[in-house]
């Protein structure tokens, strides 16, 4: 995928997504597809999936049998940089107090 730079950045897109995970990742795929000009804007460190993702392994080549460290927390196949239901410094906060009115950002 290339990146963006200031050097080939355009005045304008048809789409703009935030996000390239599962859905904006698709989202951006269908739509370039289609011949849409599409920007995808993402947050997260770029990562080299040969080298970091460890999901095509078997159980029995992870450390610990594939268990769950502090920082996989779904296990050893976990293909996230950093995972969990609460990460270290995660920005989104909660618009209501009462933990039933709360929405959980997963």
């Amino acid at each position: 995928m290339p990146y963006v730079t200031p050097d080939t950045l355009e005045d304008s897109y048809d789409v703009v997504i935030v996000g390239s995970g599962a859905g904006g990742g698709q989202a951006a795929y269908a739509l370039t597809m289609e011949g849409v000009k599409v920007l995808v804007i993402e947050a997260g460190r770029a990562f080299d999936v040969q080298r970091e993702v460890a999901m095509f392994q078997l159980p029995s080549q992870a450390p610990l049998r594939g268990e769950r460290t502090p920082d996989k927390q779904y296990g050893f196949h976990d293909c996230s940089i950093q995972s969990g239901w609460t990460i270290p410094g995660e920005p989104y906060t909660q618009a209501r107090p009462e933990p039933e009115r709360q929405f959980r950002w997963w």
